[in-house]
């Protein structure tokens, strides 16, 4: 479990990360977003397979453009503020491994 004292520096350090860093985290998040929109399908088929979930899962993906729209957004999301805390993390270490070596 993080102590406070971290969460509350991660927490700043994602306030204040530079538009540059930030532009880094969004180009990784859609690489791997990209990679991850099949697992997520995958997930949505299996939750309940049957027939129906079937051709509601080919529907949604062949003919529902507000879905497809939707099911992007959300998994680019979830992988782009995954990406932003990891970055807020090694930036943290990098802040903390140079005031101890200070």
């Amino acid at each position: 479990m993080l102590n406070p004292s971290k969460i509350q520096a991660i927490r700043k350090i994602m306030e204040e990360m530079p538009p540059e860093i930030t532009e880094d985290c969004y180009v990784e998040a859609e690489q791997l977003a990209e990679k991850s929109i099949e697992r997520f399908r995958d997930s949505l088929r299996k939750h309940w397979p049957d027939t129906y979930t079937e051709q509601a899962c080919e529907y949604m993906e062949d003919s529902d453009i507000d879905y497809q729209k939707a099911e992007s957004q959300r998994v680019f999301d979830a992988i782009f503020h995954r990406v932003k805390v990891e970055r807020a993390f090694w930036i943290y270490d990098r802040q903390n491994s140079t005031e101890d070596a200070a």
